[in-house]
């Protein structure tokens, strides 16, 4: 599972890797 905090200051800086990762781990999210 990815850690993903879209206010974290890695993510903000290269935000990149967090969003292959997601693609790769979760292509379809929900959240309630």
């Amino acid at each position: 599972m990815v850690d993903y905090n879209p206010f974290a200051y890695e993510v903000h800086e290269d935000p990149y890797p967090y969003y292959r990762a997601l693609r790769e781990q979760a292509p379809l999210y929900r959240n309630e």
